[in-house]
């Protein structure tokens, strides 16, 4: 699982505002920009990775939401993945993969309101 932070918006004035594509989390043993949310090996149909994400490099604390690349390699059987703000998973994915592809896609994302999402 790796989450790629591409933009935010701005929780006051409601605009986009494009950032840096920048490593925010990565299961596998890779850098993220700080060395957080990284090296935890795969993770296991239906478990919660909670990612901080505001206030974290170029992402201000007060963001609404972020600009996020989803990608998902490595899988060892069909699946599908959801990042959404931290609370109840809403019924919809963000991304399905089949076994031994690499699949990514664009979501904007809400933040929750201590700047975390929850990638599933």
């Amino acid at each position: 699982v790796i989450v790629d932070v591409v933009g935010t918006i701005d929780r006051i004035a409601r605009r986009y505002v494009a950032t840096t594509p920048t490593r925010y989390a990565d299961s596998r043993d890779q850098p993220t920009f700080d060395l957080q949310f990284r090296n935890t090996g795969p993770r296991a149909a239906g478990t919660v990775w909670e990612i901080k994400i505001a206030g974290r490099g170029g992402v201000p604390a007060g963001a609404q939401a972020a600009v996020v690349n989803l990608t998902i390699t490595g899988a060892d059987r069909n699946g599908f993945a959801t990042i959404y703000p931290c609370g109840p998973r809403p019924n919809a994915s963000s991304i399905n993969y089949t076994p031994g592809s690499t699949v990514a896609n664009e979501t904007i994302t809400k933040l929750s309101p201590t700047g975390k999402e929850d990638a599933w």
